[in-house]
């Protein structure tokens, strides 16, 4: 049974009065203790005098005193015991009070945060409701035979281009309001990134962002919120009060991280006039470029930076860079088919590895 129900609303402060004339009395109870220790040991003495030195003394009254002072203190040394198992008894209630006031508290908070979802559920759902409406009126109002994009290589059973026009507005809208809408993640081999407004397709606690077979059929926000946010957290309200799980409502270090999405420094594009062939790569595992010899071409800036230090390349916005651009540019034009460049393999160029790892590990660093 709750603490709070055997003691009333405020069981910690009822408790800890407990306690406290508990401590009071066991001053008291060490007082005596001690005077009737005091009154033992001088009854014991007075006995002793009077073997040695008093024949005519009254032995039974002397030894009748020790024994009631002995019964005194085994008396009052049994009410302490009684009072130490007391305390004890105290302490352990008060621990558990405390830990009901926290688990309490937690799950109030948990309450708090679901009943501010509901409402906020109820709101965005009055404005999901606008926007379809509005987004209804644009559909309406291009006529089917104005085809201002084509999407028909793109388009699902049923849907028109102007409804494939629209959802594109509407996200980039939803994109721009709330960006943390559209999770983005970086693939290294494209050197890009993918966004997208994903659904969780299912709300058994795990994150799904595909489905087999047939796709499961929306719901409205105020009831996915209800079932996804708000019903959860009432749950686990109602596991902190019952015991069965931790009133500290910190998940910091339980969240998982999906993905980190990948730091990449960017660089202006240069035009360089390259010596000789040369590969480079800008991310480990990632397909190397590579550079034809003695034409231009536009790299990355760091990669230009590079290619110079490494002396395979000029840039052109040098002048040195613009005279050998331009000396080659005359031969081609004088003689056309000498400079035909048969298939250039990673073999045939010097490779200057990964061009930007420490570039990357600075930003990383100044990120962390």
């Amino acid at each position: 049974m709750k603490i709070s129900k055997l003691l009333g609303k405020d069981p910690v402060s009822t408790i800890e009065a407990a306690i406290a004339n508990l401590a009071a009395r066991r001053e008291t109870l060490n007082g005596r203790l001690a005077d009737a220790t005091a009154k033992f040991e001088a009854a014991r003495s007075a006995r002793k005098s009077a073997l040695a030195s008093d024949p005519t003394a009254d032995l039974s009254a002397l030894t009748q005193a020790v024994r009631d002072n002995e019964d005194e203190i085994e008396t009052i040394q049994g009410v302490l015991h009684d009072l130490d198992e007391q305390h004890a008894e105290q302490e352990e209630l008060l621990a558990k009070a405390k830990d009901e006031d926290v688990r309490a508290a937690s799950a109030k908070e948990l309450e708090r945060v679901a009943g501010a979802v509901d409402k906020a559920a109820v709101e965005l759902n009055d404005a999901i409701a606008a926007l379809a409406k509005a987004a209804s009126k644009m559909v309406g109002a291009i006529p089917p035979s104005l085809h201002v994009i084509d999407f028909s290589e793109q388009l699902g059973d049923g849907e028109s281009d102007k409804e494939r026009l629209v959802a594109a507005v509407i996200a980039e809208g939803i994109a721009h309001a709330i960006p943390s809408a559209f999770p983005t993640e970086y693939f290294a081999k494209y050197d890009g990134h993918a966004s997208a407004l994903r659904r969780l397709l299912d709300t058994d606690g795990r994150a799904r962002y595909y489905a087999t077979g047939e796709l499961p059929i929306p719901t409205d926000a105020r009831t996915f919120a209800a079932n996804f946010i708000s019903e959860r957290l009432r749950d686990r309200a109602k596991d902190i009060v019952a015991g069965e799980l931790s009133p500290d409502l910190d998940d910091t270090d339980l969240v998982p991280v999906r993905f980190r999405p990948k730091i990449v420094p960017t660089f202006p594009l240069v035009q360089i006039y390259s010596l000789v062939h040369f590969a480079y790569r800008t991310a480990e595992g990632e397909a190397y470029t590579i550079i034809t010899s003695r034409w231009s071409h536009n790299v990355p800036e760091d990669v230009a930076d590079a290619a110079v230090e490494a002396g395979v390349a000029l840039r052109i916005d040098t002048p040195e860079g613009e005279k050998a651009f331009r000396d080659q540019q005359e031969a081609r034009r004088q003689s056309p088919t000498a400079f035909f460049a048969p298939s250039v393999s990673l073999a045939d160029c010097v490779n200057l590895g990964n061009v930007r790892a420490l570039a990357v590990a600075e930003v990383e660093e100044e990120a962390a």
